[in-house]
């Protein structure tokens, strides 16, 4: 779980998953989910994060999407 905008995130296997295969820190998502506007997907009322951050020296690009307001169901790097 992560504490961001005031409240609490619980983020499933499949998100600590590909954050753990790509190297992305817990403070990237905080920093994203208190710094950027999401989008919704129209079919499935889905919560969409992405932002620039800086890990191990690099800018990179991560999406985050949310579902039922506060579950992370998956965490990714963007690299299109």
């Amino acid at each position: 779980m992560i504490q961001a905008n005031g409240k609490t995130y619980e983020l499933t296997i499949h998100a600590l998953d590909n954050m753990l295969k790509r190297d992305i820190s817990a403070e990237s998502v905080i920093e994203a989910l208190e710094n950027v506007e999401p989008y919704y997907q129209k079919v499935t009322g889905r919560e969409i994060y992405d932002h620039f951050v800086e890990e191990h020296g690099e800018t990179i690009q991560i999406r985050i999407v949310i579902e039922d307001d506060s579950l992370v169901i998956t965490v990714m790097e963007v690299t299109e």
